[in-house]
């Protein structure tokens, strides 16, 4: 093997020459080939002009933009502050329950009647339904705290009846 060897069958290289010289032949010049020519595809006047008009898009003032998110903020905590407080009732409504040993059955009742003042379908309705709870929350507990709890929640319900009417 001498060093100019680089391990190429001689013969297959000389085939391949071959067949690329016959291919010259057969294809002399391409440069006078003739190819067909396309007609260009017109574009649908849907898409130059589509049937939609553009519409303007109003976007608000900056400060408007801030003022309505603040708004929106304000509330958004208000209602959170509300769903607080109406939760912390039920956990006072459960220990009230739970305290009343004796007078369970009593309590559960009027709790039950203080609920039912959401039951109002006008003011005057409401006044009485409140007043008549209002009465018995003394009677059914001899403790000052659940009087004053009792007490809070007849009210808070009073309350968000009042603001349907």
């Amino acid at each position: 093997m001498n060093d100019f060897d680089l391990g190429i069958d001689v013969s297959s290289l000389a085939r391949t020459t071959e067949q690329l010289k016959n291919l010259q032949a057969q294809f002399p010049d391409l440069s006078n080939v003739q190819f067909p020519t396309i007609a260009p595809v017109p574009i649908p006047s849907y898409i130059t002009n589509p049937p939609i008009e553009a519409m303007e898009i109003n976007v608000p003032p900056f400060a408007e933009h801030i003022e309505h998110t603040e708004a929106y903020q304000k509330k958004s905590i208000e209602i959170l502050e509300q769903i607080q407080q109406n939760t912390a009732a039920l956990y006072t409504i459960t220990e009230l329950i739970n305290t009343a040993n004796d007078k369970q059955s009593d309590m559960i009742a009027l709790i039950t009647e203080i609920l039912t003042i959401s039951k109002a379908h006008d003011k005057e309705e409401a006044d009485t339904l409140f007043k008549k709870v209002f009465d018995k929350i003394q009677y059914v507990s001899d403790s000052a705290e659940a009087i004053a709890k009792l007490s809070t929640i007849a009210v808070a319900v009073y309350q968000l009846v009042m603001k349907l009417f």
